[in-house]
């Protein structure tokens, strides 16, 4: 990626959402620019992270949305905060700038304390996380420059 790119998303679906205005994040699905330097810049490591997120990282954030999603339903308002930095963490750490986003806005409405306001904001959560599973699952990640 040239110097002059570095800033600016790649396409609808992955990019670099640094320096980007929250409402462009969403855009980026997966940054892969970060993700590239969160392992080092090594292609093997990369190419096998994003084949395991196609399965087993994508299996844990399900698990993770059903988790939180059953928590809002019960009303229990210390264990949906938690839950809901649990998956900001995981969306951060996969570089999932969209869903990430999405999280960090759940999670800012739990702090709250206001269940019943969250259904939106857990509604656009899921968006993100089928949006991102969609992705993966379509991805052909050989195919694009990292």
């Amino acid at each position: 990626m040239e110097d002059s790119d570095k800033n600016s998303p790649l396409d609808a679906t992955t990019g670099n959402a640094a320096g980007l205005k929250k409402g462009q994040r969403a855009t980026v699905i997966l940054d892969l620019s970060d993700l590239t330097d969160r392992l080092g810049g090594d292609r093997d490591l990369i190419e096998m992270f994003l084949e395991d997120l196609k399965v087993v990282m994508m299996e844990e954030l399900f698990r993770q949305l059903a988790e939180l999603r059953a928590h809002v339903d019960r009303g229990e308002a210390d264990t949906v905060q938690r839950a809901a930095h649990s998956l900001k963490g995981s969306a951060a750490n996969l570089s999932a700038t969209a869903l990430y986003d999405a999280v960090c806005e759940l999670e800012d409405w739990t702090k709250l304390r206001k269940l019943e306001q969250i259904r939106n904001p857990l509604a656009k959560v899921e968006q993100e996380l089928e949006r991102l599973r969609n992705f993966v699952a379509s991805a052909g990640f050989a195919e694009r420059p990292l």
